[in-house]
């Protein structure tokens, strides 16, 4: 059973309006009309005391609603998460890694000499970083030059 089934079967049960529950839990009627229409997910049990009001007002054994919203919210969280986030692209970042790796790929003793004698103060760097070091030494950055300072011959 949902939480806003259990809740407007209780309401029905008891006789009572949405807006004498609203009224009890100290929120709007439109936030309670949210929820026992699902367009507003439960909140987070850990997070506030509204389910602990419903439930005094709607006559139910404490815990009972939060226990039955944080089941819903991991339900809901299940239903998104089929399976596993794993790395994406894996055998292209594999590749590219691979590629950018200087002492498999093309560079140079000079260029290999260059990237040892680079400093870093925590982590070595990747085989990522080491592409891009070389590659703006191959081919540094080109500014377009403005009009004013234009070569003149």
């Amino acid at each position: 059973m949902d939480l806003p089934l259990l809740i407007r079967h209780r309401l029905k049960e008891l006789g009572i309006e949405q807006r004498d529950l609203a009224a009890a839990a100290q929120v709007t009627e439109s936030y309670i009309s949210q929820l026992l229409t699902g367009k507003k997910a439960p909140p987070i049990p850990e997070r506030t005391d509204i389910y602990s009001k419903m439930e005094r007002f709607l006559k139910l054994p404490g815990g009972k609603l939060a226990k039955l919203a944080d089941l819903q919210r991991k339900e809901a969280l299940k239903k998104t998460l089929v399976e596993p986030p794993r790395s994406l692209y894996q055998e292209v970042r594999e590749l590219v890694l691979l590629i950018c790796e200087p002492r498999n790929g093309d560079a140079t003793a000079e260029e290999i000499d260059f990237l040892s004698q680079l400093k870093f103060t925590r982590k070595r760097p990747t085989p990522l970083y080491n592409y891009w070091e070389l590659h703006i030494r191959r081919d540094p950055p080109h500014f377009r030059v403005s009009s004013t300072e234009k070569k003149q011959p």
